[in-house]
């Protein structure tokens, strides 16, 4: 469970870095969703990276959607 939760959060710093703050992205703890109401206020339920195989996460959106990742 560690492991998976260090790999998480990493892939979720990794991907706020690659958004940079001129994109307005801000990084939020890791945490898995199935939909927007499970989320805190402020974030959405999005997917969290570019491959597949992440499991959806709560996010702060950018310009009121989820993040685009490369």
């Amino acid at each position: 469970m560690r492991t998976r939760l260090v790999r998480i959060l990493g892939l979720t710093i990794v991907a706020a870095a690659l958004l940079g703050t001129s994109h307005g992205a801000q990084l939020v703890a890791a945490t898995s969703c199935t939909s927007n109401s499970q989320c805190p206020t402020g974030t959405l339920c999005c997917y969290p990276c570019g491959h597949p195989g992440c499991q959806d996460e709560c996010l702060t959106p950018v310009d009121g959607h989820c993040p685009r990742y490369p």
